[in-house]
């Protein structure tokens, strides 16, 4: 165990905390016409410690889509002053306006840190093609983007910059970068956004935040491949290994469609994936919540189209079901103008909050993008003296065998005898199966507490005891634990049609034949479309 220690020691000193932002260099931007709006930016002010003179009351359109002139005369022209007359903004301001309708300023420098946008501030701007130059002045290979749509944060990002019109994205100069080129280059503006399906979401954003840089953070890692191009499927691919690399315990789902009813998919303290436009498998869960601190990116191009809704899109639901900091768009980015996940995970491990991880991980700005979540959250991502819970124990253990100390599996065991969790458990089984020791592993697998059969969010967890029995020739175990399952989805068409799957595919692998035909059978007459029954 000294050994192990020393490597543990290692690890923690060896992890250096990021530079927070400094909460009275953040602006809190609140919407007079709304109550609960006000409250949120009051309510974040006390818990972050912003000074109260930094919120300022905007009188607002309260509908998630506004037009430019709504945009321009509510939030970008009063906002601007604002900045400039408080000392906020460094430069030139002036109340005469352009042919657009944006007052003529010119910002030298900034000291704003982050501007936190308020629930009941809107969410998108709507195209208007007349605000557009004629296409023929826009170069052929930039067609796709002719369009003036926006997200209001992302078009915030960009205040303190000069631009000639709306049209397409403005390239970020942040993006990969945690300083600027020179002292003379201003930088965007970092943004987030607490807002969400209710007002008890958007305060939990705040809360799960500062509970989560308080008590630590612990869970699983998920990834979900297979999307509909290459380039995201590198992006997840590389999130992939960085995760791995860092000894967090993880599935991925490498098959076409995305994670399901009977997949595994406890404690996700981070989720990337794509690609379907609304929220569905294990997410809903009608008990399904996340741990504090989780992080949370869905690719698509519409995942934010509206937060107010916990059952549409993913953004809003995703918030709903407590998530402490997830990214989204409001309209069609493209996907090389998303958030990429592979960048949000490196810049929080160089130490940048999140709100800068966001900044940090996409190419272009007055554009589609949004991030949902307290822009001064710091995930503490080093390894803790005292582990916070089984999974922590495992990301312990995964980081020193990587380390090369094969005695790591001894802080699992004794874990696991505290408690015969299902993670050490699984764990424990997985690790003696590596080494060929049946006898181990079934020890092991036959030693968990199993999580409850009647809430279905446990069932992946069930299904993977199941598949350890069927891998040690106990095949009678393995079916038990799935006929039970069985019984409990009565009228659940869905969810009895994703099991079966399962089942069958088990059976087909460790050569159950009875149990094969028994299964296939049931799936067809689930599956098989009702004329084809009566013929």
């Amino acid at each position: 165990m000294i050994r192990f220690t020393l490597i543990l020691l290692g690890c923690c000193f060896g992890w250096i905390q990021g530079q927070a932002i400094n909460p009275k260099n953040v602006v809190v931007v609140v919407n007079k016409r709304d109550h609960d709006s006000i409250d949120l930016g009051y309510y974040y002010a006390l818990k972050r410690e912003v000074p109260i003179e930094n919120i300022v009351h905007l009188e607002v359109s309260e509908e998630e889509q506004i037009s430019w002139d709504e945009y321009l005369d509510q939030i970008q022209n009063p906002l601007m002053s604002w900045l400039l007359e408080a000392g906020w903004f460094e430069g030139f301001g002036s109340k005469r306006k352009d042919d657009l309708g944006r007052t003529v300023n010119l910002v030298e420098s900034h000291k704003v840190e982050a501007m936190v946008i308020c629930k009941g501030l809107p969410l998108r701007i709507k195209n208007d093609p007349n605000r557009l130059p004629p296409k023929e002045s826009i170069p052929e290979d930039r067609w796709q983007f002719y369009t003036g749509r926006a997200s209001v944060d992302s078009e915030l990002a960009t205040l303190p910059f000069p631009k000639a019109n709306l049209v397409g994205f403005y390239p970020n100069p942040m993006y990969l970068r945690t300083k600027p080129r020179d002292l003379f280059e201003v930088n965007p503006l970092v943004v987030g956004r607490l807002d969400g399906p209710s007002y008890e979401a958007a305060t939990a954003l705040i809360d799960n935040a500062i509970l989560a840089e308080k008590e630590g953070i612990a869970g699983r890692a998920y990834i979900d491949l297979k999307g509909p191009h290459q380039a995201g499927d590198d992006w997840l691919e590389a999130t992939r290994k960085l995760l791995s690399s860092k000894g967090y315990d993880l599935d991925v789902h490498e098959d076409v469609g995305r994670f399901n009813l009977v997949d595994r998919f406890d404690d996700p303290l981070f989720y990337f994936g794509w690609y379907t436009g609304g929220i569905d498998g294990p997410f809903t869960h009608y008990d399904f919540k996340f741990p504090a601190g989780a992080i949370a990116l869905h690719i698509h191009s519409f995942t934010a189209s509206s937060i107010r809704n916990g059952h549409q899109h993913w953004v809003g639901p995703l918030v709903a079901r407590g998530v402490t900091a997830t990214f989204g768009n409001t309209s069609e980015p493209y996907l090389g103008l998303t958030h990429q996940p592979h960048h949000i995970m490196e810049a929080l491990y160089k130490g940048l909050t999140v709100g800068e991880a966001a900044l940090y991980s996409i190419m272009g700005l007055s554009w589609s993008g949004i991030f949902v979540g307290d822009p001064l959250y710091l995930p503490p991502l080093g390894l803790k003296m005292s582990p916070k819970n089984e999974y922590d124990v495992l990301l312990t253990a995964n980081r020193a065998r990587a380390a090369g100390d094969e005695s790591a599996f001894k802080a699992v065991v004794y874990e696991h005898e505290k408690a015969q969790h299902f993670s050490t458990g699984l764990w424990l089984y997985s690790y003696y199966v590596e080494l060929d020791d049946e006898e181990k592993a079934y020890e092991y697998l036959q030693s968990i507490t199993r999580p409850s059969a009647g809430e279905t969010r446990n069932w992946g967890i069930l299904l993977e005891i199941a598949e350890g029995f069927y891998r040690l020739g106990f095949g009678k175990r393995a079916e038990l634990i799935i006929e039970d399952l069985l019984k409990r989805t009565e009228s659940k068409r869905e969810l009895e049609i994703q099991l079966l799957v399962r089942a069958v595919k088990f059976a087909k692998t460790h050569d159950q034949s009875e149990a094969l035909e028994k299964w296939s059978k049931r799936l067809e007459l689930l599956t098989t479309p009702t004329k084809e029954k009566k013929k």
